[in-house]
């Protein structure tokens, strides 16, 4: 239903990077997003969950969306999930529908790069493997099963998968400097 839904809202066509892990994802996300924009890059972040309010997970440059664009927003995605329910298509999940928004208030507001936290299991798999996306740059994994993941996303490690800090310490300074140098190369 995601994918209908994306192709009626209009496919997301900027770089994309998703991070996926039980643990850390949030910390690698902030991170990517941090360096691409001190890198100049107009960098969206989606993150899940919120701390405070909801706009938190929908953010441009470090600033979160605005209500009344979370609104107009909402309302289009709304009537998208509708269209597609008339075709005979389940009405997306609501992690499907907050994605949707995250997504299209990136294309509208022409980010350069949008970096994107998916979970684990479930739709965090289906994000990995069928991908919304044209294609995305990097999936980043922070403290993932490397086996689990490869399998389930049939994507190999090396060409756009980087598994980050899997010693399971928590060094920030360890993961900036693998995204360091992987945007590097980019």
């Amino acid at each position: 239903a995601m994918h209908r839904a994306l192709e009626t809202l209009g496919q997301p066509t900027y770089p994309v990077i998703l991070v996926a892990g039980t643990n850390g994802k949030g910390q690698v996300s902030a991170l990517l997003s941090t360096i691409a924009h001190r890198q100049g890059y107009r960098t969206g972040l989606f993150t899940s969950p919120f701390l405070v309010k909801f706009n938190e997970r929908i953010r441009i440059d470090g600033t979160s969306i605005p209500d009344a664009e979370l609104i107009r927003l909402t309302r289009q995605v709304q009537s998208a999930c509708e269209s597609i329910v008339q075709e005979g298509f389940d009405f997306p999940l609501e992690f499907e529908v907050v994605t949707a928004l995250g997504y299209l208030y990136f294309a509208q507001q022409h980010v350069d790069i949008a970096v994107v936290e998916v979970g684990l299991g479930g739709l965090g798999y289906i994000t990995l493997k069928e991908g919304v996306f044209a294609g995305p740059i990097a999936k980043f994994l922070s403290d993932a099963k490397k086996a689990e993941i490869i399998e389930l996303t049939g994507v190999k490690e090396g060409e756009t998968l980087f598994f980050i800090c899997d010693d399971k310490k928590n060094d920030t300074e360890k993961k900036a400097g693998h995204i360091r140098s992987w945007l590097a190369r980019k």
